[in-house]
């Protein structure tokens, strides 16, 4: 008896994960407790966000996307996964990835360099392939540096596996990028 009710709620919790949508509830924000006390509220880009993402772009790369860029990703509405994460009401972090068929596509995943070693990549990234699992998607793919160890050794402890080498990728550098991968279980 007490297994049957065990199996029981262990079947209603699993029934509510199915049933969460990340794609709404990002819609109006979803908080998180980082460490220090301090709360990380992420939701999706909006255009009205664009100039400050472009602000950490230019900060952070040596060759950074221009507005036009960002705002071309999000008007593709029904492909279009890109989220953004505040602290206080300040914008310290953004990831840009796309949905091709099956597939979930990074782009770009930012914190700012003040704010970075508090888990807000992990929850970015987190967050896009959950929202990724949730729209069918079987298989996630990204570029990284080959040079940039902190975000591969990130890509790594999320499951991402390394395909190959792009040479050259990053022609301004003349740097090397790899190509790495990760299939996304998707729940029927």
């Amino acid at each position: 008896m007490a297994s049957n009710t065990h199996n029981q709620v262990a079947e209603k919790a699993y029934q509510k994960l199915l049933t969460c949508s990340w794609q709404n509830d990002l819609k109006k924000g979803i908080n998180f407790d980082l460490p220090g006390e301090t709360k990380l509220s992420v939701r999706w880009m909006e255009e009205k966000d664009v100039s400050e993402v472009v602000k950490i772009e230019k900060e952070i790369f040596p060759f950074p996307w221009l507005k036009e860029g960002f705002l071309y990703r999000l008007g593709e509405l029904d492909f279009n996964v890109s989220l953004v994460g505040f602290i206080q009401n300040k914008l310290v972090a953004y990831t840009v990835s796309y949905i091709v068929y099956d597939e979930l596509h990074f782009d770009n995943l930012a914190v700012k360099k003040n704010f970075r070693n508090n888990k807000i990549g992990e929850i970015l990234l987190w967050l896009s392939l959950q929202t990724g699992n949730e729209k069918k998607c079987l298989w996630s793919f990204l570029e990284v540096r080959k040079g940039n160890t902190q975000a591969i050794q990130l890509y790594k402890k999320f499951g991402f596996e390394k395909l190959g080498v792009r040479k050259k990728y990053y022609r301004e550098e003349n740097e090397d990028a790899l190509l790495m991968s990760k299939c996304i279980l998707v729940k029927d």
